[in-house]
């Protein structure tokens, strides 16, 4: 969580409808399984290892990172809709005034996936004999995953300082959109006084739609 751009990839058995394999996660999960059933020859080992060796000389040799943000702006518009589709009504039947909405954050993050846009035509665009043109936008995508650091971390987990992707408390063991939001509403509606709670969510939602509005300057031609 220290906005850091990451990536993750593994090899699967194509031919099976899991996702997985039995032994996923347990006591038996030993060097052993590798070098005598799963991988015997190291070829799967080795050809992940070779990708992430061609993958750092791309990005080594290439002048403009081959970071493609609207992979990162669709994900975000996919999290607020299924927001709105979890809460929406909840949040309408709970007849508080709140000075930022789902809508409006949905707004915002359409605004996000609009400057998106304009930025990777940019990085077509962008002369590469131009070495602070060169370093302007790179340093752009760079630093975009920064902008969705808040000080004071998701509410009840300041840890936890990107506030837009990461675990949220009723499954931690994936990632979400706006886990903060999903912490804050699950099960609000079985609270007998569910006013504090609500005043969190009303926060939460202010900083969101903040944050979202920086992430999108930071994509602006000013930077």
């Amino acid at each position: 969580m220290a906005g850091i751009p990451a990536c993750d990839f593994w090899y699967e058995n194509a031919q099976s409808e899991l996702d997985s394999y039995p032994l996923y996660h347990s006591a038996y999960e030993t060097f052993y399984l590798v070098d005598k059933i799963m991988d015997p020859t190291f070829e799967y080992s080795a050809a992940v290892t070779k990708f992430w060796g061609e993958m750092a000389r791309d990005y080594a040799d290439s002048i403009i990172l081959p970071i493609d943000l609207t992979y990162y702006a669709d994900a975000l518009l996919l999290g607020v809709r299924t927001l709105q589709a979890d809460y929406a009504a909840i949040l309408t039947d709970s007849n508080v005034t709140f000075p930022a909405s789902l809508d409006v954050l949905q707004e915002e993050v359409l605004n996000f996936q609009t400057s998106v846009e304009k930025f990777m035509q940019l990085t077509k665009d962008v002369d590469h004999e131009d070495i602070l043109a060169v370093r302007k936008v790179n340093d752009q995508v760079m630093l975009l995953e920064r902008a969705f650091l808040d000080s004071d971390g998701l509410p009840g987990r300041s840890y936890t300082k990107h506030i837009v992707f990461g675990p949220n408390t009723q499954n931690s063991y994936s990632g979400t959109a706006f886990p903060g939001l999903y912490d804050l509403l699950f099960g609000i509606e079985e609270l007998a006084d569910p006013t504090e709670r609500w005043d969190a969510v009303s926060k939460h939602l202010a900083v969101l739609v903040y944050t979202m509005q920086a992430a999108t300057g930071t994509l602006g031609s000013s930077i």
